[in-house]
């Protein structure tokens, strides 16, 4: 019978003396689920040593597969990837999955909005937030379309966007040298976000 992965992970890279011990910490039971977030996948332990009364964070990302799992200790132990107290962590969340007492779902998200914040508008920042293919979409789209700029005053810009038979409602709002940015849409959000940042450089209505 194949090993589970989060024990795997331990004979993996943990030397013979951090297993034993860690087996023996977490046999006395000196583990705390501090915080569980199934929303990311991230769990914190406070683990208390076998040796001494010190109590060490341990932090376990990503804990839904093996490809992704990233541990931290609080510990200074850096002679290999596991400590005692990783692996006491794990070997303590494995238990809490092997009796259903750590329930997990896989996040499921219905974007209704988007909020950015930026200190400025401009194409090179446009770039780093979409793809290749995204950019290239919009200065297709833009060709065609042309978001109607209901106002512009008083540092706040609200349009439309009409696409594929939807309106989408866009918002920009200067507050403290940062500009907040307000999609509310279904999808493709950097694809419009692109169309109405540069044709609010077209209009200049924006600065």
């Amino acid at each position: 019978m194949a090993l589970p992965y989060l024990v795997k992970h331990i004979y993996s890279y943990g030397t013979e003396e951090v297993i034993r011990r860690g087996k023996r910490i977490y046999a006395l039971k000196n583990i705390e689920l501090v915080k569980f977030d199934p929303m990311i996948g991230n769990i914190h332990c406070r683990v208390k040593d076998d040796g001494y009364s010190t109590y060490y964070k341990v932090t376990i990302e990503n804990f839904t597969s093996a490809a992704t799992l990233s541990l931290r200790c609080g510990c200074p132990y850096n002679l290999s990837e596991v400590c005692r107290h990783k692996a006491a962590a794990l070997f303590f969340i494995q238990d809490l999955m092997d009796k259903n007492q750590l329930e997990y779902q896989a996040a499921s998200y219905k974007t209704t909005h988007t909020l950015l914040r930026t200190k400025a508008i401009d194409l090179k920042s446009i770039k780093m937030l979409c793809s290749a293919d995204t950019f290239d979409q919009a200065e297709q789209t833009l060709k065609t379309i042309r978001p109607h700029i209901l106002s512009s005053e008083n540092e706040k810009v609200v349009a439309e966007l009409d696409m594929n038979g939807k309106t989408h409602h866009l918002i920009f709002k200067k507050t403290k040298n940062v500009i907040l940015i307000l999609l509310v849409i279904v999808c493709q959000r950097q694809l419009m976000l692109y169309v109405f940042i540069k044709q609010c450089c077209y209009y200049n209505c924006f600065n």
